[in-house]
């Protein structure tokens, strides 16, 4: 007679797990990468080329994220006496002597610009295991958005202006003072068809509002799309500038991200009418003042506007950096482009849609004529997997909805040809 033992393993994901999060490595050679869901649903987002000055960093240690720039993200940790480390692209540089994570993606810190990351979410140094086995830290960040209420902040652009957060619900607080208002705008780079009235950077310190059109520009204008505002603590004498007095409350910045990931801009005017930000080609130093027909601008004001989910903002990122081949596509159905190629929009709700918008890597389409047909050369874009997202806008400028396809551009040793695609 045999005696049966049975023993029942049951294995249970923490919570934590369970939500969306990046994991930055601490080596240089090891990869940065995301997991939307499950932690075994990782994608690969970027190497990480050096770690600097990590030796002061133990597992456990907690972090908040609280700024950010185009090529870098800082995060501060929450104890009595705050340690700072940065993560940063190839691009960045700095002269403080901070724990620092650079990474190999030239063109900036992709998790950055995606609105992947938020003021206020939360990281942890973690022990991990590296592709050949052996320990090594990394920084667990938390990509569940920070639980706020909508606000916005008020700046008054005049001296001894307010510094106003406006909360629904809640009685307007003075969180600071403005010591002199902007006048005009500079050009700023990172600007460069971010779209007026974006974050192209934001930290207690520093907050930079682009005035650069979304739209591109013929190469020889380039350095004319760039063009901005700054809203700092550091007095100087330029136009673009708006001196405040103390570093903006970092509960007053809390939830912003990236470009119009979270938050955008306005502007209002001496007949008390908010309007959009300016949108202007170059420097202008009298944007903000008379001759303008509106009269000049008596308060900046930012406020929340539609974000893209965190699962979109992975999936984005994740193309930004994916080498499928041509197999893989065929494996996914991923439609197969090359020469000239005619994209045809049809909503399904057409009366309710006034224009639409088309972003493909770099490449901005604009339209506002039905029917909405685009015809684009796809050999500007490199051979591989690229994200076409179109948004859909009612008359007044609103998002209806988003709607994103993947299609495989492959275009060498093919001659040029047109082919269609119905959405």
């Amino acid at each position: 007679m045999h005696t049966l033992h049975y023993v029942i393993v049951k294995y249970r994901y923490r919570q934590q797990d369970r939500t969306p999060h990046v994991v930055i490595p601490m080596r240089a050679g090891s990869v940065i990468t995301a997991h939307p869901r499950m932690p075994e649903k990782s994608i690969p987002l970027a190497n990480v080329t050096s770690a600097r000055n990590t030796v002061r960093l133990h597992s456990g240690l907690r972090f908040t994220i609280s700024g950010f720039t185009k090529t870098s993200i800082t995060l501060t940790s929450e104890m009595s006496s705050p340690k700072t480390i940065r993560i940063g692209s190839q691009a960045f540089l700095d002269d403080k002597d901070l724990p620092t994570v650079l990474t190999g993606d030239p063109a900036g810190l992709s998790i950055v610009t995606s609105g992947l990351v938020r003021i206020g979410m939360t990281a942890e140094i973690i022990d991990a295991q590296s592709s050949t086995g052996d320990k090594l830290m990394a920084l667990r960040i938390d990509l569940t958005p920070p639980a706020i209420d909508d606000h916005a902040i008020v700046f008054e652009n005049i001296p001894d202006g307010n510094i106003t957060l406006r909360q629904d619900g809640r009685p307007d607080k003075l969180v600071g003072k403005v010591i002199r208002g902007a006048t005009g705008t500079g050009r700023i780079d990172g600007t460069e068809n971010l779209g007026n009235g974006s974050l192209t950077e934001a930290e207690p310190a520093a907050v930079v509002l682009s005035t650069s059109p979304d739209t591109s520009a013929p190469a020889s204008r380039f350095t004319e799309r760039r063009g901005g505002v700054v809203i700092t603590t550091l007095a100087d004498n330029q136009p673009f500038t708006m001196v405040i007095k103390d570093a903006i409350p970092a509960i007053a910045l809390k939830g912003f991200a990236f470009g119009g990931k979270s938050h955008i801009a306005d502007v209002q005017r001496e007949n008390g009418d908010w309007e959009r930000f300016p949108s202007v080609v170059g420097h202008r130093a009298d944007t903000f003042v008379r001759p303008h027909p509106k009269g000049q601008v008596i308060a900046i004001r930012i406020r929340p506007t539609n974000v893209t989910s965190t699962g979109q903002a992975i999936q984005a990122v994740a193309l930004q950096f994916e080498k499928a081949t041509l197999a893989d596509a065929a494996k996914r159905k991923v439609p197969v482009i090359s020469g000239m190629h005619t994209l045809r929009i049809s909503p399904t709700d057409p009366g309710r849609v006034a224009s639409l918008k088309i972003k493909i890597a770099d490449l901005l389409f604009v339209m506002n004529v039905k029917p909405f047909v685009k015809t684009w050369d796809t050999s500007s874009l490199p051979d591989g997997l690229h994200s076409v997202m179109v948004e859909l806008l009612d008359e007044s400028g609103a998002l209806i909805t988003t709607t994103r396809q993947e299609v495989y551009v492959r275009n060498r040793n093919l001659s040029t040809e047109l082919s269609t695609c119905q959405w």
